[in-house]
């Protein structure tokens, strides 16, 4: 989604709880085609949810690359 409109609905979600977060891929697109962006938003989102207590594998992330 292009980054102004992932602003405005990061903006009418803020207030429903503290477990979001947004994070804009510089370069990326939708479908985040280039390795590196896919590998960023992978890292970027695992420790996002082993912060919320929800531990996940690190051995697991070998798997993408």
């Amino acid at each position: 989604m292009p980054v102004d409109e992932a602003i405005k609905a990061y903006e009418l979600i803020k207030e429903a709880n503290e477990r979001k977060k947004l994070y804009v891929v510089e370069g990326g697109d939708d479908t985040f085609s280039r390795k590196e962006h896919a590998l960023e938003v992978i890292e970027k989102t695992l420790k996002w949810i082993n912060s919320l207590g929800l531990k996940v594998n690190p051995k697991k992330m070998n798997a993408f690359t």
